[in-house]
């Protein structure tokens, strides 16, 4: 029976991981690159892009490390997030805003796995960030957003 489990766990975390990288590759690769060299090629418009790269680096300055095993994974309109079965220091949720498509859909990758594999994530938060998160539905009181994730 523990065999059959760990066999499905696998195949589940395999599909999650190819469906989010065939959602994030979007175009075919071959395709976009035979497109740049056209002569006259426009640049994608990426205005639409609210991701604010260097205010999360200026974040990373001030942030800190948090250890997160899943209990839940929610993905909204808005955001993605996870829910940790034990709070650090009050905070039982993080949150990546999902206006950067592929970004949210590799953080959602990362996030799933853990969830899926009982494995327990390693955080980078800004702890003192009551602000970001609200606008997005992340909570000031007990969520904080994701600059970084892994396991």
């Amino acid at each position: 029976m523990g065999v059959l489990r760990a066999t499905c766990r696998f195949v589940v975390v395999l599909c999650c991981i190819v469906s989010v990288s065939i959602v994030a590759a979007g175009d075919d690769p071959v395709a976009v690159g035979a497109q740049q060299t056209k002569p006259g090629f426009e640049p994608e418009d990426t205005s639409w892009m609210t991701t604010d790269y260097a205010a999360l680096m200026q974040a990373a300055k001030s942030a800190g490390w948090s250890s997160c095993t899943p209990a839940l994974v929610g993905v909204f309109s808005n955001r993605v997030h996870v829910r940790c079965t034990v709070a650090n220091d009050g905070i039982l949720y993080y949150a990546f805003p999902t206006q950067d498509q592929a970004a949210a859909a590799r953080f959602l990758a990362i996030l799933n796995s853990a969830l899926l594999t009982g494995r327990t994530l390693t955080i980078l938060n800004d702890p003192a960030d009551t602000t970001s998160g609200p606008p997005i539905g992340c909570q000031a009181n007990d969520c904080r957003l994701i600059i970084a994730v892994g396991y």
